[in-house]
């Protein structure tokens, strides 16, 4: 991507405090559009080289990929198996994305450490609650001790979760 490093959109303006403050976080959402459109394509030709449905895939991200993750399921034209999101950017349902923009409900699990510098992990609170409110009913799992990233519990939820989507007869 053009920010450098694996970042989806900049964050130039980035700071942990703003983690937890709406208008910061809507200015992020609003810079989804664009890597959402990117994702879709990519999930068309995963589609087409594996002869996958929507309801074959799951999203799941880091991070801002995890922001990213959750706009491009709840937004995508058909309803898709599920979303993960680790240490998410909070979605929130403001300004840039409104409520109305959501297709339908989706199976959505989201997992943060305790200790996370980068994303504290009130904001996994935040999305909870805003998610919520747009009708989604998001899982959740706090990992006890762990910083801005993914550990063993959280890919074990993960699993449980994808296991869950996919019942097997």
């Amino acid at each position: 991507m053009p920010y450098g490093g694996y970042e989806w959109f900049s964050l130039d303006d980035y700071s942990p405090a703003d983690m937890i403050s709406i208008d910061y976080l809507d200015k992020l959402v609003g810079r989804c559009k664009e890597p959402a459109e990117e994702i879709r394509t990519l999930i068309g030709q995963v589609q087409a080289k594996y002869s996958l449905t929507d309801g074959d895939i799951v999203l799941a991200g880091f991070s801002q990929g995890a922001l990213l993750a959750l706009y491009t399921a709840l937004t995508h034209p058909y309803p898709l198996a599920g979303v993960v999101g680790f240490s998410s950017v909070p979605i929130v349902f403001a300004g840039s994305l409104h409520a109305d923009a959501i297709k339908r409900h989706i199976p959505i699990l989201l997992t943060h450490g305790t200790a996370d510098e980068v994303i504290p992990a009130e904001a996994m609170e935040l999305s909870m609650g805003e998610l919520q409110k747009v009708g989604q009913s998001p899982k959740s799992f706090l990992a006890s001790g762990l910083g801005h990233g993914i550990n063993e519990a959280c890919l074990d939820q993960m699993i449980y979760f994808i296991d869950g989507l996919f019942p097997t007869k």
